[in-house]
């Protein structure tokens, strides 16, 4: 923010989802983009009072000169007074900006993503005509373990007296045939995977562009991003807290009067296993 004009403090951005995958997140927030009508943000219902819980009721400030400005205050201040709570004014101009400007982080991070997954599509590649080698060693021990589990078989029909110990075998044969088939399928298909996400990832990302070139968010994508926005006030100073479906990055700024970052606490950035997670989808499919 150019001016710290609210004297917004700190504002901490808390993702609360368990998806980290980032073709997913910025999927969803596509799909909004694009049916979505182009309709001004409202946050109204998305902010709260962090001091006595009441919703924020959006107040419209007008000039003759300017455009209008709005402004969200604590509903249990604009009832009762001072009394009752402070008013926690903020600008709904400064809350599209801090939710931009992480929007922009989250494309940084999108675009680490992408330039891992296009690494990882370029090992495979590399490491193709290996990758063949093992699928084939794979297989020769899947079929000697399928043959072991018919000579298992035959054994137990023979000696019924330890019938226990080859049952005990022969769950130990199931289980590596099913591990060796799961690797084989892993092998198989990690190549597609793989390209698809790097395909999904390209393209989400230069729609996230053009969301924000557009430089209005609208109602639709606020529902889908935003999960709630808690505002917090201590001697005339704010504490915002954006609370953003998805798993990607924590963190708390502290700002000083000129609306600058001082110091940033608690930053962490969740970068998806994309070797995991590429073998993961294949074994799912």
């Amino acid at each position: 923010m150019e001016k710290n004009e609210y004297k917004i403090e700190t504002v901490e951005f808390y993702y609360n989802g368990e998806d980290s995958r980032f073709d997913t997140f910025l999927n969803s927030l596509i799909r909004n983009y694009i049916n979505a009508d182009k309709t001004l943000p409202d946050y109204a219902g998305l902010l709260r009072c962090g001091d006595c819980g009441s919703t924020m009721v959006c107040k419209t400030r007008r000039w003759k000169d300017k455009p209008p400005r709005y402004e969200y205050t604590c509903n249990g201040y604009h009832r009762y007074g001072k009394e009752n709570c402070t008013p926690h004014t903020i600008g709904e101009e400064v809350i599209d900006k801090l939710i931009y400007e992480e929007l922009n982080e989250v494309k940084k991070m999108a675009l680490e993503n992408f330039k891992k997954v296009d690494k990882q599509l370029k090992k495979w590649l590399a490491d193709k005509p290996s990758a063949e080698k093992q699928i084939a060693a794979l297989n020769e021990k899947l079929a000697q373990r399928k043959l072991d589990q018919q000579q298992i078989l035959l054994e137990r029909i023979r000696d019924r007296e330890h019938a226990e110990v080859y049952t005990q075998m022969l769950v130990a044969c199931e289980s590596d045939i099913a591990k060796l088939g799961e690797k084989i399928n892993e092998f198989r298909n990690i190549d597609a995977t793989v390209k698809k996400r790097k395909k999904d990832l390209k393209n989400s990302m230069e729609m996230l562009d053009g969301i924000i070139a557009d430089g209005a968010l609208n109602d639709a994508h606020l529902r889908m991003l935003v999960d709630k926005i808690t505002v917090s006030e201590k001697n005339g100073r704010l504490s915002v807290k954006i609370e953003l479906n998805g798993n990607f990055r924590m963190h708390l700024d502290t700002y000083n009067e000129s609306g600058e970052i001082t110091e940033r606490d608690s930053e962490i950035w969740c970068f998806p296993n994309w070797e995991e997670m590429a073998v993961t989808d294949a074994a799912e499919e």
